[in-house]
C-alpha cells in the first residue's frame, strides 16, 4: 500500500499545477476501491492530463456533427480589490497604470449572459468561457476534489456493468481536473482576491490565416523578459466599463494623466465612466 501511495503521489505531482493538493487526493482515493482508483488514474488519462494539448467535444462547422476538438486555454485575471496597496505595488509600482472596474463579469463578452458567479458556457465557434473565483486555501481545494470523487464514485458504485461507465468516468475526471487547475492558486497570492475568466479556443480557429469577421478576437504574442507569451485580444462590451481608479501616485486633480484617459474614453465613444483618485496616501520620491 505504501509503494502504491508513493506511485500515485508522483503521478499526481506531474499533472497538478498545485502540488499541495496531491496528498489529499490520494487519501480520498484510498478510501475507495482499488478498481475505482485504476479508472480515474488510468495511464491514458494521466498522459492526456500531462499533455500541453487538451481537447473537448465540439461541432464541425460544415456538418454540425460532434467531434473531438483540441483547444488552447487563455486566462484573464481580475480582482475584487479596487484600491489595494499590494496590487498597486505588484502591478503598477512605477506609478503607471489604472484600475478599471466593470459592472459585472458575466456581460463582458457577447453571448455570455449567465449571471451566476461560477459558470461555464459555450460561445460562438465552439469557444468555451468559464468564470469563477480563485481558490487559494488548501481546505477549499480539498472540498472541490472530494466532491468530484464522491460524485464519480457514486456513479461507479451504482453501475452493475463497469465497462459501461468507465469511459464517462475518465472523461468527467479529466475535464474536472483541467477546469480545477485554472482556478487553483498558491495561498501566497491570497491577497489578490482574484476572479478569473477562462477562454478555451479550438486550435483550428487559432490557426486560421485571416479573420473572416465571425471571430471576435485577434491573436498575438508579447514579450516578458526573454519569454514570448501568446495571447488573444478578445472583444468585450465597452458599456461594461463603469469606473476607473488612478494609481496612488497621481494626486493632482485634472492632471495630464487623467485628462489623457478622459480623451481616450471620448474618442472611443465610452460614456458614463467615473474617474476616481486612489485613497492610498503614497508619496513619490523622484
Amino acid at each position: 500500500m505504501l509503494q502504491q501511495r508513493n506511485v500515485l503521489k508522483q503521478i499526481l505531482k506531474n499533472f497538478f499545477y498545485h502540488r499541495q493538493v496531491a496528498t489529499p487526493i490520494i487519501t480520498m482515493c484510498m478510501i475507495r476501491s482499488l478498481a475505482f482508483i485504476k479508472i480515474v488514474l488510468d495511464e491514458t488519462v494521466i498522459r492526456e492530463l500531462e499533455s500541453y494539448k487538451q481537447c473537448y467535444v465540439g461541432r464541425k462547422n460544415d456538418t454540425n456533427e460532434f467531434v473531438k476538438k483540441i483547444y488552447r486555454t487563455y486566462t484573464c485575471s481580475f480582482s475584487t480589490e479596487q484600491d489595494s496597496l499590494s496590487m498597486w505595488n505588484y502591478y503598477a509600482a512605477s506609478g503607471n497604470g489604472v484600475n478599471i472596474t466593470f459592472d459585472f463579469a458575466w456581460n463582458l463578452f457577447d453571448g455570455s449572459n449567465d449571471s451566476d458567479i461560477i459558470s461555464s458556457k459555450r460561445l460562438a465557434n465552439d469557444i468555451i468561457i468559464c468564470r469563477g473565483i480563485i481558490l487559494y486555501k488548501r481546505s477549499d481545494k480539498e472540498k472541490c476534489i472530494k466532491k468530484l470523487l464522491d460524485d464519480l464514485y457514486e456513479i461507479y458504485a451504482e453501475e452493475s456493468n463497469i465497462e459501461n461507465c468507465q469511459k464517462h468516468i475518465k472523461w468527467a475526471f479529466k475535464e474536472a481536473i483541467n477546469n480545477m487547475r485554472c482556478f487553483f492558486k498558491n495561498e501566497s497570492f491570497l491577497c489578490e482576491n482574484e476572479y478569473r475568466v477562462v477562454l478555451k479556443i479550438p486550435e483550428n480557429l487559432l490557426l486560421e490565416k485571416t479573420n473572416n469577421g465571425s471571430n471576435k478576437f485577434e491573436k498575438g504574442q508579447f514579450k516578458r523578459g526573454n519569454i514570448l507569451i501568446p495571447y488573444v485580444d478578445y472583444k468585450f462590451n465597452r458599456e461594461s466599463i463603469k469606473e476607473i481608479t488612478l494609481n496612488p501616485y497621481i494626486k493632482e486633480q485634472e492632471s495630464l494623466f487623467e485628462l489623457g484617459i478622459k480623451e481616450l474614453l471620448w474618442e472611443n465613444g465610452i460614456q458614463n465612466v467615473e474617474i476616481y483618485h486612489s485613497a492610498i496616501p503614497m508619496r513619490k520620491y523622484f
